[in-house]
């Protein structure tokens, strides 16, 4: 005969819900309704990591939020995204995200004990993680709308990830801001930080004076700096020559702030650059991420180059192959996404969608890598989608490329794929020097010998 209970312990319900919250933000919202007892349980669970998107989501928060409640939020994570993939963006939508948003700097003050306030552009998102949004799914707010979450952030904030990328398309902006003052103010009272923001400088870093004699910001507190510093949109597949003047004054600046004497050693300070690929005149010549690591002293700041290039993807579109430090390598569908894994992952998701800096999701349940393969696993599942590289190393028999650790950071060189003794490449409007040929081999048809543009050795 059944057992009938007629009340769940307490105990109990509060494991149930809290399961529950680390995995569904829908069924806590849900709990809420059902009577006192379960709202009072359900309710620190919804604010303490409070994860909301630019729809109706931040529409009835903006209505109805709990006001004692917000003291329970512990982590903000603002996503510029709508609600609802299937929605089309269009401007009644972003009018409205516009007028809501800056509304957030008069609630946020009442946070009284957050730790971490993450505002970010993402193309992934918990509701509909496998099928990334587009750019023009993803709101552009304004600089004045950024800077005014900013100076809202209560003193208990230690960790600040802004990563909305390029600003300079976002709509017209009666009040220019000069976002890197507002980070300078920030960041010495920070702990993880994690900036992807174009335009960026280093006036977030310190200060100029009349002799041109720059002075440091003082970052007791830090343990991670991250910065994203690929100009022009961080995403756009450059091929073009262009200088890393940014990414330089960047790692100079920071390399200034390190040396002071109350820099704390252990902290983990990184900017992350790109060099062009060859496009489409020299397919040898790869696309190569920079992740610089600035130490303590100038002597130990070294930077890594990672080489990226695209093989055939799922359902007839491009996927992409990046080579790591150690022989790792990943592919991943969305090339948005080897940025992240180029980075280092410095911030990650949890299953709630809320984003924490790395260090704090120990133990927590973190959103799956969707559209992410270690390169083992890609090859396995799906071998015959190799990149030429893959096939070149066969036929060689030989590594051809690899990560490379570099002295400093003034050799920004884009890696480039060797031509092994024995083997030639083509060039040509076909063949681009991608494909590796035995000297004996017969060249592809549309290799012209006299043409300036033909066999490399």
């Amino acid at each position: 005969m059944a057992v009938k209970i007629s009340a769940l312990p307490t105990e109990v319900f509060d494991k149930v819900i809290n399961y529950a919250g680390n995995d569904s933000r829908d069924a806590v919202i849900s709990s809420l309704l059902v009577n006192q007892l379960w709202r009072d349980t359900s309710l620190p669970i919804l604010y303490r990591d409070l994860v909301l998107s630019c729809g109706q989501s931040l529409d009835r928060f903006i209505a109805c939020h709990d006001q004692q409640a917000l003291t329970l939020t512990q982590s903000f994570t603002l996503y510029l995204n709508h609600d609802d993939q299937s929605d089309r963006l269009d401007k009644a939508k972003w009018d409205k995200a516009e007028l809501l948003t800056p509304q957030l700097a008069n609630v946020i003050p009442s946070m009284a004990n957050l730790k971490s306030f993450s505002l970010i552009r993402h193309h992934r998102t918990m509701r509909n993680p496998l099928k990334p949004w587009s750019e023009a799914q993803l709101y552009k707010t304004t600089r004045s709308t950024i800077s005014s979450l900013l100076k809202s952030l209560p003193e208990s904030c230690i960790s600040l990830e802004l990563a909305v990328g390029d600003i300079n398309g976002s709509n017209p902006d009666p009040n220019p801001t000069h976002l890197c003052e507002d980070l300078r103010r920030l960041l010495p009272r920070l702990q993880h930080v994690h900036i992807n923001l174009d335009p960026v400088c280093d006036a977030m870093l310190g200060t100029w004076d009349k002799d041109k004699v720059f002075h440091p910001i003082s970052l007791p507190h830090l343990r991670s700096l991250h910065l994203v510093c690929i100009e022009n949109n961080e995403w756009a597949d450059l091929h073009q020559s262009r200088p890393l003047s940014t990414w330089h004054s960047l790692v100079h600046g920071l390399q200034q702030v390190a040396t002071l004497p109350e820099a704390p050693s252990p902290a983990k300070i990184t900017v992350l650059g790109v060099s062009p690929s060859g496009g489409e005149s020299d397919k040898s010549i790869y696309r190569t991420f920079l992740r610089c690591n600035v130490g303590k002293q100038a002597r130990d700041t070294k930077t890594w180059a990672f080489p990226v290039t695209w093989l055939a993807g799922l359902n007839h579109t491009p996927a992409h192959y990046i080579r790591m430090r150690n022989g790792e390598a990943f592919v991943v569908l969305d090339k948005r996404d080897y940025i992240s894994i180029a980075g280092g992952r410095p911030w990650k998701t949890l299953t709630t969608g809320a984003r924490l800096p790395t260090a704090w999701t120990c133990g927590k349940a973190l959103m799956p890598d969707h559209g992410i393969f270690e390169y083992a696993e890609w090859s396995k599942t799906y071998p015959k989608k190799q990149p030429m590289l893959i096939r070149n190393e066969r036929l060689a028999g030989q590594c051809l490329i690899s990560a490379e650790e570099r002295e400093g950071y003034q050799n920004t060189a884009s890696l480039v794929e060797q031509t092994p003794e024995g083997f030639v490449r083509y060039g040509g409007p076909v063949s681009r020097n991608w494909q590796l040929y035995g000297e004996d081999e017969e060249g592809p048809e549309d290799w012209n010998p006299d043409a300036p543009n033909g066999p490399v050795g």
